[in-house]
């Protein structure tokens, strides 16, 4: 088989799997009557699914230590913000907002807000302002927001958005922690493995205080929704983008990864009864559409001159004469026209 394609249908089994997590959090903590709290399941998805990554990093011989103390000092940023901070807000937006929407909150709203951030520093393209737009809409659309009828808004969602959107925003900052953690050296599957159990263990401490407002599992199909989110979102999903990412290029994985929320439309509608609309499946083409071009409008860009000329953080070409190149073949403004 391509490694491309088999890259790519790692990353969309992962991408499936990952979608899991919205809908057996949506079974655990929806619906009036939640059957355990955010922050203990948090904590038990991540200390199951890092020791069963761990393991499977033993049985095939992987270097489970880490490199140095640096690389220590990575997992646990890592871990605080990208795993721990990020599902626990994710899951208490969930008590009171749809799977779909966490989903597309959480999952596609990280690449809409950086590129709305790159749009705001004058750094789009025209078909990357167009992108976004559409995504935007799209977005809308799948949160009931833009109907048919024009703009609703049901203000009793407000927090659990909110605390959604703090998800994403917590998952673009500690995104930088981990690209510096997979760039130290170590296995991309040991280092996930090691940064859910830290979480875990850091969860775990939290909820020594706060005991008394903890609601633990205590019937059969609670603990069946913990073990199907340590497993198949928490575990099985990190262990298939691992072996992925060896496979194929990033920005190809990254198209199949905003399918997450697409897969979670689809599978609240058939296993929550969440309501779905012809507008809402339109809304969804959209967010997927313009999430596409964004992505290959970055790959693009990437593509245009050699990529160690390219300075991530200003979002310009280290060489000035390179810079102006782009900006006129993107038609960017240029700075002293501003």
């Amino acid at each position: 088989m391509n490694k491309d394609l088999k890259g790519m249908l790692l990353a969309g089994s992962a991408s499936m799997l990952w979608s899991s997590a919205f809908v057996t959090a949506g079974f655990l903590l929806g619906g009036g009557a939640r059957k355990i709290d955010p922050l203990t399941l948090t904590v038990l998805r991540y200390l199951i699914g890092g020791v069963i990554i761990l393991f499977v990093g033993w049985v095939t011989k992987k270097k489970l230590f880490f490199n140095s103390k640096r690389q220590f000092l990575l997992v646990l940023g890592t871990a605080l913000q990208l795993y721990l901070l990020t599902s626990l807000f994710s899951f208490m937006g969930q008590q009171s907002v749809t799977a779909t929407s966490g989903a597309l909150i959480v999952d596609a709203g990280p690449v809409i807000l950086v590129a709305l951030w790159n749009l705001a520093m004058l750094k789009c393209s025209k078909l990357e302002f167009f992108s976004v737009a559409v995504a935007a809409a799209g977005a809308l659309m799948v949160l009931n927001i833009l109907t048919p009828a024009g703009f609703v808004y049901d203000g009793g969602r407000l927090i659990g958005q909110l605390f959604c959107l703090g998800a994403a925003i917590i998952w673009i900052t500690g995104s930088h922690c981990t690209k510096a953690l997979m760039e130290s050296g170590g296995d991309s599957i040991v280092m996930t493995g090691w940064c859910e159990l830290v979480a875990g263990l850091m969860g775990a401490v939290v909820m020594i205080p706060a005991a008394p407002m903890l609601t633990l599992p205590s019937t059969a199909d609670a603990w069946i929704g913990v073990a199907v989110m340590a497993i198949f979102p928490s575990a099985l999903a990190y262990i298939a983008w691992g072996v992925a990412l060896k496979q194929c290029e990033m920005w190809k994985l990254l198209l199949t990864q905003n399918l997450t929320p697409v897969f979670t439309m689809i599978g609240s509608f058939m296993l929550l009864g969440e309501k779905l609309t012809l507008f809402n499946v339109l809304g969804m083409i959209l967010v997927f559409g313009g999430l596409f071009a964004v992505v290959f409008a970055g790959h693009r860009k990437k593509q245009t001159f050699p990529a160690e000329q390219f300075s991530v953080s200003t979002g310009k070409f280290e060489d000035q004469e390179a810079d102006k190149q782009y900006n006129k073949r993107n038609d960017f403004p240029e700075e002293d026209a501003l």
